[in-house]
C-alpha cells in the first residue's frame, strides 16, 4: 500500500457522500448531440470557475493537466526504496496505534524530536517520491539536504511533507507530540475562483432547469429524467429538475455513481418569500450495487454495520450554517444547509435568519464546529457529545488561512454488552480503568495537551500573484496518549475501519474507474468549450 493509495479513497468517500460535490462532479447518450450545449456549460460552471476562473477553455487546460497528473501519479509513481519501507511501517503503526514504533523509526534526529522529510515530483513520465528531488545532482550532499528541507515548491504537483515527533511523559503516562507538515502546488488558481466556484456549486445544488420538467417536450431531456427516476423513484419533481441536468452534463460520472448507490433527496422546500432553498441533499451507498463491480469493498461496506453515527453542526454568531450527518448502517449522508443566491444562511431557534447578511466566504469569520458520534464495536457502544472545535477562516492578500483548535475535553458515555453478554461493568474488573475513564483520559491528553493548544490545523492556500503557482500548506499537531490498553481499542477499532489488501484493491479499481469516467466526460465539454 502507498501513500496515495490512503489518501485517495478518503478524498473519493467525501465525494461519494457528499451530495454537493457529487453534484459538481456529475452519459453519453445517442442524443447527447441534440443537447443545448448551454445545459454542459451550467453544469461545469463550478469547475470553469475554480480552474479558469470564467474561461472554459482555460479551464479545460487545466483540467487537462491536473487529469494528467492524478493519471501519472496514480499509475506511474516510483518510489525511494527506504521511503517506501517507511511508509509500509508508518502504516502498520498506525493500524496498531504504536506510537513508540513510530517514534523510534524516524530516521533522522533533531534535539528531542525524531522525523522524516518526504518530497514528490513529475519527472517525466514517472511521479517521484522520496526523500531527495527528482534531478538533484546527488554528488553535493548539504545541497541535497538544503533542497529536501527547503519547503520549496516549483511545479503542479510537487509536495514536501514532514513528520516528527517527540517522545514525552506526565501523570497519565507516556505520551507522543506528532507534527505534520504537508507543502503541495496545485497549479495556477486563485483564491477568488475558489470562493466563486463554490457559489456557483451551491447555486447548482439547488437551482433546477425547467426544461428537464415533466411536460418537456425534448427527447434529450426526457431521457435524462427517466434515468433519474430509474436511479431513484421516490425523487420528487423539484429533485428531478435538479440532478437531471447535472446528469446531462457529466453522463459518464453519474453513471458510475449508479453502480454504488442513488440519491434520495436534494431540496425539500423552496421559500419565496424569504428568497431561498432549503438543501438536505442525502447520498446512500448500496453494497448489492458496488457487489458487482467492487465485491471486496462491499463485503467491507457492509461489515461497517453499526460501527459509527455521527452529526457535524458548523454555526457562526448568527447561528447554524450547515448540518452534516453519517450512518454506518444505512451507509449514508447527508447535507442540511439553507441557501440564498449560492450563499448559506444561518438558523436561530429552529428559523431562517433572513436579516443578516449571508455567509461570505470573502470576509475573515470565526466558526465552531460541534460533532456528536456514537460508536459501536463487538456490542460496546461508545457515545461522544459536544466535541468542540473553533474555525478561524481570514482571507490575505496572497489567499487565505483557516486555522482550527479543539480544546474541550466531550463528554463520553460508555453502555451495551462485549459480544452481546459480557456488561462493561464486568470488563471494567480486568481493566486497570473503566473504559470510560480510558477514553476521557485520551481525550484530555489530546484536547489539553500540545503545550495547551489541543489538537490544531492550520491550512494556507497563497499565490503570489495571479497566473502564477497556488500552493497549499497543511500542518497538523496534536498529543496522543500511548499505553497498552489504548492500542488494544485502537487496534480493534482500526481493524474495523482499515481496508485489507484485497479491500484496497477495489478502492483503487474504483479510483481508476471514477478518473476514467471525468475524462471522458470532459472529452465531452471540450467540444461544447471550442464552438
Amino acid at each position: 500500500m502507498n501513500v496515495f493509495s490512503i489518501l485517495r479513497p478518503l478524498g473519493l468517500a467525501m465525494a461519494l457522500t457528499t451530495p454537493a460535490l457529487v453534484m459538481a462532479a456529475a452519459p453519453v447518450l445517442s442524443t447527447s448531440a441534440s443537447i443545448s450545449s448551454d445545459v454542459i456549460q451550467r453544469g461545469w460552471k463550478p469547475s470553469v470557475e475554480f480552474s479558469g476562473a470564467g474561461d472554459s477553455k482555460h479551464a479545460v487546460v487545466k483540467m487537462r493537466e491536473m487529469a494528467a497528473l492524478q493519471e501519472v501519479v496514480f499509475k506511474n509513481t516510483e518510489y525511494h526504496k527506504q521511503t517506501q519501507e517507511f511508509i509500509d511501517e508508518l502504516w502498520s503503526s498506525l493500524e496498531s496505534f504504536n506510537l513508540k514504533k513510530l517514534y523510534r523509526m524516524l530516521p533522522d534526529e533533531s534535539g528531542a524530536w525524531r522525523q522524516l522529510t518526504v518530497v514528490g515530483a513529475l519527472d517525466g513520465e514517472l511521479y517521484r517520491l522520496g526523500p531527495v528531488r527528482p534531478n538533484v545532482d546527488v554528488s553535493n550532499v548539504e545541497k541535497i539536504d538544503t533542497v529536501n528541507r527547503s519547503g520549496e515548491i516549483q511545479a503542479l504537483g510537487d509536495l514536501v511533507s514532514n513528520i516528527r515527533v517527540k517522545e514525552l511523559s506526565s501523570e497519565a503516562g507516556t505520551s507522543y507530540l506528532i507534527q505534520n507538515n504537508l507543502q503541495l502546488g496545485i497549479g495556477a488558481f486563485s483564491w477568488d475562483a475558489v470562493l466563486g466556484s463554490g457559489e456557483e456549486m451551491l447555486r447548482l445544488a439547488v437551482e433546477g432547469d425547467a426544461r428537464f420538467g415533466r411536460n418537456t417536450k425534448m427527447p434529450w431531456a426526457q431521457d435524462y429524467r427517466m434515468k433519474v427516476q430509474a436511479m431513484n423513484p421516490t425523487l420528487n419533481e423539484r429533485d428531478v429538475e435538479i440532478l437531471a441536468p447535472l446528469w446531462a452534463a457529466f453522463p459518464e460520472s453519474w453513471n458510475l455513481l449508479t453502480k454504488l448507490g442513488r440519491v434520495d433527496d436534494v431540496v425539500i422546500e423552496d421559500d419565496a418569500f424569504g428568497g431561498y432553498q432549503h438543501l438536505k441533499a442525502s447520498f446512500s451507498l448500496i453494497p448489492d450495487l458496488i457487489d458487482v463491480n467492487y465485491p471486496e469493498l462491499a463485503s467491507h461496506l457492509d461489515s461497517l454495520n453499526s460501527l459509527v453515527k455521527g452529526a457535524i453542526e458548523i454555526e457562526d454568531d448568527n447561528g447554524r450554517l450547515l448540518r452534516l450527518t453519517m450512518n454506518s448502517t444505512t451507509l449514508s449522508g447527508t447535507i442540511d444547509a439553507y441557501i440564498t443566491q449560492g450563499r448559506l444562511l444561518p438558523v436561530k431557534n429552529g428559523k431562517v435568519v433572513t436579516n443578516v447578511a449571508p455567509v461570505r466566504l470573502g470576509d475573515g469569520r470565526q466558526f465552531s464546529a460541534r460533532v456528536d458520534s456514537t460508536m459501536s464495536i463487538l456490542g460496546v457502544v461508545t457515545r461522544m457529545k459536544g466535541i468542540e472545535t473553533t474555525i478561524h477562516y481570514q482571507p490575505t492578500e496572497k489567499g487565505a488561512v483557516v486555522q482550527t483548535a479543539m480544546t474541550q475535553v466531550p463528554e463520553i458515555y460508555v453502555e451495551g454488552a462485549a459480544l452481546g453478554f459480557v456488561p462493561t461493568a464486568i470488563i471494567d474488573l480486568f481493566l486497570p480503568t473503566n473504559i470510560d475513564e480510558l477514553m476521557r483520559e485520551f481525550m484530555t491528553v489530546a484536547v489539553k495537551g500540545n503545550d495547551g493548544k489541543g489538537i490544531v490545523t492550520r491550512t494556507e492556500f497563497s499565490q503570489l500573484s495571479i497566473g502564477e503557482l497556488a500552493k497549499v500548506n497543511v500542518g497538523v499537531s496534536f498529543e496522543a496518549l500511548n499505553n497498552f490498553m489504548v492500542r488494544i481499542g485502537m487496534g480493534i477499532v482500526s481493524d474495523r475501519i482499515i481496508p485489507d489488501s484485497d479491500v484496497t484493491k477495489d478502492i483503487q479499481r474504483l479510483i481508476y474507474d471514477t478518473e476514467e469516467a471525468f475524462s471522458k466526460d470532459l472529452d465531452g465539454f471540450e467540444k461544447v468549450a471550442a464552438l
